[in-house]
């Protein structure tokens, strides 16, 4: 488990850092080591947890870990969305001034959506040029943001993981292998 979670935590760093170079090949990189942090994961965190459970009740374990595994990635899903739009409307704002500080919420807003045609749509003709670039420029800052806190997220993970690891908890011996 811990050398998925640092094959993820590293290609969403790398990710990150392939905001800024752009180009396909830093990107594909990139994504080859979080899709192959991520196979290794996917197997392990489940064979886990169902090791945990006893035979009799797997299929209860199964629905119980299947249920809380997606539920962690809809509550990941929100924070990280939070993190983004927050942090792309800070960026914005900086670079907007204060002429246009009043619409600098529903831009953000709209162009985090993935709709810059309705953001623009927010300003006057003439400022368009100006704000369109800024607002993918601050889209960009804001993504990179969220990838470097969930590669820096991964890592720590994989730290905590690969140290529970060496010391596992001792397995409960059924009531039954106990009495003999």
């Amino acid at each position: 488990m811990a050398t998925g979670l640092t094959l993820v935590g590293c290609g969403n760093l790398l990710s990150a850092w392939a905001v800024y170079m752009g180009g396909y090949l830093p990107f594909a990189v990139a994504i080859a080591v979080t899709g192959a942090g991520a196979g290794l994961l996917n197997g392990d965190t489940q064979k886990n947890i169902m090791a945990c459970i006893p035979r009799a009740r797997s299929g209860m374990g199964s629905g119980i870990s299947t249920t809380m595994r997606f539920s962690a990635i809809m509550l990941a899903i929100g924070v990280y969305g939070a993190l983004l739009s927050s942090h792309s409307e800070q960026l914005l704002h900086a670079s907007l001034g204060s002429q246009w500080v009043e619409q600098v919420p529903g831009i953000a807003s709209r162009v985090v959506a993935g709709d810059m045609p309705a953001a623009m749509a927010l300003l006057p003709e003439t400022a368009r040029v100006q704000v369109q670039p800024l607002a993918q420029q601050a889209f960009d800052g804001g993504f990179s943001v969220v990838l470097w806190v969930a590669g820096l997220l991964g890592l720590l993970g994989a730290l905590v993981v690969g140290r529970l690891m060496r010391h596992p908890i001792p397995a409960v011996q059924p009531e039954h292998v106990l009495a003999r």
